[in-house]
């Protein structure tokens, strides 16, 4: 059995492809569980997955919520989690579909090889009319496992680029097993934040010991602005709680008492999710430059991995040894402006590639 959690808030537009996804897999319904919770939408999001749930008694199980989880600070996806009885767990967007063949695929490879923790795939990224715009695989079909004996393995795949991976929940299958053994989580409470995947994608390369890896589209990922997490071109300081979720990510490693034992990996998924994935982003494309976010930034960096330029994972990599010369500077406002009118010059002089900043 495989479940298929979906979280739901306001996606009356596009529910229906991605609910449609799910019930017409060739593993066929017999073999799927769907459970949704709603985030207390106030479209006919709920109306449209009521019928499912009517249609469908025996596969679709349908959570509403009356208050947003933006106020109570409870995790939809620990919710969701609890009503599984899957021994493989995915998780798919609202705005999102899969393949028709995906699930039979993954439960197929989860089946051959029950040792492994996950299996990452391919993604189809497409725009709002769902045209493709790119893929993340050369969709050659390959699989390949890796098993982390040890943490100089894990960060030797970390150099290498098979970790940490997509940091997307919903480009893996999981087992069950290893999420709840683990306590995989996304957030709850005070580490409430919008950018909820990188923290639970961060706590499962700590922890994974093997894992799969599939070079095959098995999902459509509709990528466009508007989205939550995709407007930074107007401002929005929603990015922030991406920052917010490196914080989380890192303090709950300290938590748990993994941090002194894996702390190049920590400090790695950190200052990438922290900072990397939005200093540029705070730098080029916000006008004005969000100072106060910035310095902020800067302090918490410092307070958290102070010599990120000796760690041995950040030092094979351009993008961070970048950050971390930026780092060096005091970043007041004068120093912010003159540096991202240097950047711009070398991106338009083609001497910088902005996909290298832009992850």
């Amino acid at each position: 059995m495989v479940s298929v959690i979906i979280c739901t808030y306001n996606g009356e537009k596009y529910l229906q492809q991605c609910i449609d996804s799910v019930i017409n897999q060739t593993v066929g319904l017999k073999e799927l569980e769907i459970i949704v919770v709603d985030d207390a939408s106030t479209d006919s999001t709920v109306e449209i997955l009521k019928e499912y749930e009517s249609r469908y008694p025996e596969n679709v199980c349908l959570v509403v919520r009356d208050v947003n989880s933006g106020e109570t600070k409870e995790d939809n996806r620990k919710v969701a989690l609890a009503y599984a009885s899957g021994e493989y767990i995915l998780w798919l967007d609202q705005d999102d579909w899969y393949e028709p063949n995906a699930i039979e695929i993954l439960t197929k490879l989860m089946c051959e090889h029950p040792d492994l923790d996950y299996i990452e795939y391919g993604i189809r990224y497409v725009d709002e009319e769902g045209n493709q715009t790119r893929m993340s695989c050369r969709n050659e079909g390959s699989f390949s496992r890796y098993m982390i004996e040890n943490e100089e393995r894990r960060n030797d795949y970390a150099r290498s680029g098979v970790l940490p991976g997509k940091t997307f929940v919903w480009s893996k299958v999981y087992k069950k097993e290893f999420l709840e053994e683990n306590h995989i989580c996304s957030n709850e409470g005070e580490m409430w934040t919008g950018f909820s995947d990188n923290l639970f994608s961060g706590l499962a390369v700590m922890y994974c010991k093997k894992i799969g890896k599939l070079d095959k589209v098995l999902i459509n990922y509709r990528n466009y602005i508007g989205s939550w997490s995709h407007d930074s071109v107007i401002n929005s300081r929603r990015q922030f709680e991406r920052c917010k979720a490196g914080i989380a990510f890192y303090d709950e490693c300290e938590r748990r008492g993994i941090l002194d034992a894996q702390r190049d990996m920590a400090e790695y998924i950190f200052v990438r999710t922290f900072l990397l994935k939005t200093f540029w982003k705070f730098l080029l494309k916000y006008n004005p430059i969000p100072f106060d976010i910035l310095q902020f930034c800067q302090k918490e960096m410092y307070k958290r991995c102070p010599k990120m330029e000796e760690n041995p994972i950040m030092k094979e990599r351009v993008d961070m040894m970048l950050l971390s010369m930026a780092m060096e500077a005091k970043w007041t406002p004068e120093f912010l402006l003159a540096l991202r009118e240097a950047m711009i010059s070398q991106i338009n002089e083609k001497k910088i590639n902005p996909a290298h900043l832009f992850l």
